[in-house]
């Protein structure tokens, strides 16, 4: 199976199983005499599929969702239904959600809602309290955690990605050292071999007019310099 396959397959693995993981805080209140009833069940798994199916593109808008469906059960935020699902989506909001500033207003904003509807409830301010501590405990610790988890991801990341691009540069240097190191010889192979060809050169030309060869001996050698003075030339061009 390809990568891009086989990491899609595990994200959906994950997300089905902390589907399911999130349904039995749900599931378990259904008795009708400990408050629930089977459409609520029915509405509150709907609720999380739901959320778990955006949490990966719109990580804050599943949480906003799990704070709507936890504050009409309880103005105290912390409810047995969806404790859980505030924990896991205020975690996964910190590790996915880029900017931190939406989330701040989301917070502040949970904030204010609760205050109003304590107002108009005609509630004590301790239960708003509550709502804050609740809030910090149940979302916002989780959702620094997340934080602290991506930021450290990053930054290992970034460590790997530093030591892969040190590691290539080290290899371009070595690469240029061997270029130069070669150019070098070559150079000296050049200067060596160009002086001894070009002494055969002299030599074969003072053969060639030495009035004590015959023609054929000084043909010979002026062949010889001719060959000689053909592949110093080539060298050069090597």
């Amino acid at each position: 199976m390809p990568e891009p396959r086989r990491g899609a397959a595990r994200e959906r693995l994950f997300d089905l199983v902390l589907w399911l993981l999130l349904c039995v805080p749900v599931l378990l209140k259904s008795d009708p005499n400990d408050g629930g009833s089977w459409p609520l069940v029915a509405i509150g798994v709907v609720v999380l599929a739901g959320c778990v199916a955006v949490s990966r593109r719109w990580p804050l808008l599943a949480l906003g969702v799990t704070v709507a469906a936890s504050l009409p059960a309880s103005l105290e935020l912390f409810t047995p239904s969806y404790s859980l699902a505030l924990i896991a989506f205020g975690y996964l909001a910190g590790r996915r959600q880029e900017h931190t500033r939406a989330a701040l207003w989301l917070f502040g904003a949970v904030a204010a809602v609760g205050l109003l509807l304590t107002r108009l409830t005609h509630t004590s301010l301790g239960q708003w309290f509550t709502l804050l501590l609740a809030l910090a405990l149940a979302v916002v610790a989780p959702w620094l955690i997340g934080r602290y988890v991506r930021q450290y991801d990053r930054l290992v990341r970034s460590g790997w990605e530093l030591a892969d691009r040190m590691e290539r540069e080290q290899a371009a240097v070595a690469d240029r050292e061997r270029l130069r190191e070669r150019s070098r010889i070559a150079g000296d192979m050049h200067d060596s071999l160009g002086h001894d060809l070009a002494l055969i050169a002299i030599r074969a030309g003072a053969l060639e007019v030495s009035p004590e060869l015959g023609p054929a001996q000084q043909r010979a050698a002026g062949e010889l310099r001719g060959a000689a003075a053909d592949a110093t030339a080539r060298l050069r061009d090597i």
